[in-house]
């Protein structure tokens, strides 16, 4: 499959963006880490080191995503045929999602009126033939 610029651009920045998201969070929770473990075993500023860390961890992720994104989109090839495949679905109009919903509810609540019509029954029977 040939990538066309335009092709998939979304895609491809979402999930880099994405990849960005869970880059801030893993550095976050990494300079909250270091902070608390670091903070009695070294004299100095625990902070910075943690920073450092977190800094590193962002870059690396955003170094693998740019890659797995841009470089080779092979990773996001699944995403760009999504796209485009959804594109070609042929959604139900409102008035067919409307009713068939109130189909589904209506038989609902027939099949459990007769679960527990039948339930009643054979409980009722089960004390009959107890008491005799």
């Amino acid at each position: 499959m040939i990538i066309k610029p335009e092709h998939g651009k979304i895609s491809r920045w979402g999930v880099l963006g994405l990849v960005l998201l869970f880059a801030l969070l893993a550095a976050n929770e990494f300079n909250t880490w270091f902070s608390d473990v670091m903070l009695g075993m070294v004299s100095g500023n625990p902070v910075s080191l943690g920073g450092v860390g977190a800094v590193t961890i962002v870059v690396v992720f955003l170094a693998i995503g740019f890659y797995c994104t841009q470089v080779q989109p092979r990773c996001v090839d699944f995403l760009v045929d999504v796209q485009s495949e959804m594109a070609k679905v042929s959604w139900s109009s409102k008035k067919d999602l409307f009713n068939s919903t109130i189909v589904v509810i209506v038989l609902c609540v027939l099949f459990g009126s007769y679960v527990y019509v039948v339930d009643n029954g054979v409980a009722r029977l089960m004390d009959i033939i107890r008491n005799i």
